[in-house]
């Protein structure tokens, strides 16, 4: 819960939110649900790698327009 926490500092720390940064928010917040909730260990899987994958794509999104 506390890396969520950060990530969601971190996140919100960039300014006003996008469309990107709502979507990784959301993928965080399955992510974290399906830990909470003890889905299967391939749901979280898969929900952790989306996270990854909506995370790098605001990473790329926010170094292209530095």
């Amino acid at each position: 819960a506390a890396g969520g926490v950060r990530a969601r500092r971190i996140l919100f720390s960039r300014g006003k939110p996008s469309g990107d940064l709502l979507a990784a928010l959301n993928a965080l917040d399955r992510f974290e649900r399906a830990i909470v909730e003890c889905d299967a260990p391939r749901a979280i899987e898969t929900h952790r790698l989306n996270c990854l994958v909506m995370l790098d794509r605001l990473t790329a999104n926010g170094q292209s327009r530095g």
